[in-house]
This record gives structure tokens, sequence and C-alpha cells, in this order.
């Protein structure tokens, strides 16, 4: 099996906006991770140069407006996404973004009606530590446990996965002083 990638990582300052296109014989999936810049100027021009017409999956690391500003000039550019995967989102990180005003307030607050309006499918990670289970049709839940492994390329069989999405927990560090 021939598996071509192609990856791209826009020059947008401070901030970050990366995709990656996974072409193998009888499957194609884009995969954008974060988009956003504090150069927003720089991120819309990028956004409208790039050749991005469809999302399989947009992945925000986190609430940042350098990571996620530009999302919704993606949504302007009318380019498809299919899946929006956002990490957990509790109490303290909402006070803490939108009193910073360092986010986009309709993705915190709600992400399901954010991105419903475009039938975005929103898929949530949670910091449980029992994988979600996909079942035998791969199909991924609206939330997940952040060690589920997301299949995005699979092979000639359905246990042949190509090429997929693991998430990482970041540790905690506690003040003891």
């Amino acid at each position: 099996m021939k598996i071509i990638t192609k990856k791209t990582f826009y020059p947008v300052g401070q901030g970050c906006f990366y995709s990656e296109r996974i072409t193998t014989n009888s499957n194609e999936k884009t995969i954008v991770y974060d988009c956003g810049s504090m150069n927003t100027e720089h991120l819309q021009k990028e956004i409208i140069q790039s050749d991005i017409t469809q999302i399989d999956y947009l992945v925000l690391s986190h609430f940042h407006v350098d990571h996620i500003n530009g999302v919704e000039k993606l949504l302007k550019k009318n380019c498809k996404i299919k899946n929006v995967i956002i990490p957990k989102i509790d109490a303290l990180d909402i006070a803490f973004y939108l009193y910073e005003g360092k986010t986009i307030e309709g993705i915190m607050i709600d992400p399901d009606e954010y991105f419903g309006e475009k039938k975005i499918n929103v898929i949530k990670v949670t910091d449980d530590e029992t994988p979600t289970n996909l079942g035998d049709d791969l199909s991924v839940h609206s939330t997940i446990s952040h060690t589920t492994s997301i299949p995005i390329i699979n092979g000639s069989t359905k246990e042949e996965i190509i090429w997929f999405l693991k998430f990482r927990k970041a540790k905690v560090l506690e003040n003891s002083g």
C-alpha cells in the first residue's frame, strides 16, 4: 500500500496552524491541528491561500486565542469540517479564559451549538483514564477518554490501522510550598 503525506506548517508568527493530508490507495484524510495566531492579518492570508477545502479532523489543543482564532476564518472560507476535537472544559477553564479575553466564547460555552450550525461533529476529550471502546465500526463517540487512539486511515483490512491520533494528558504541577 502506498502512503503519501503532505505536512504544512503555516508561518503565522506566534500561534499554531498546521495541516496534514494523508493519502493511501483508497483513502484521503486531512487533519488541521490548531488554527490561530496573534498576527490575525497574516493568519487570514495563510488560511485564504491554503489549499484546504475539507478537514476530517480539526484538533484544538487548548483555548488560547493564538491557537483558535482562525477557526472562524476557516468556517467563513466554506471549508467542510467533519469533526472537531476539543480538550476537556471545566468551569475553572471557562472563568480563566473568558476573564482574560483569550478565547472565542462560543467554542468554550457551548461547542455543540457553535459547531452544530455547520453540522460539525464535536468530540470532547475527557480526563478519564479508561480508553473509550470505539467498537467494530471505529466510529468516534461525542466524548472520549484522553487515552483513546482515534483511527484516521485504515489499511486494507479493518484491523490494520495506518495512522491514528493519540492524546496525552498533561501533568498538573501543584505548588507544595
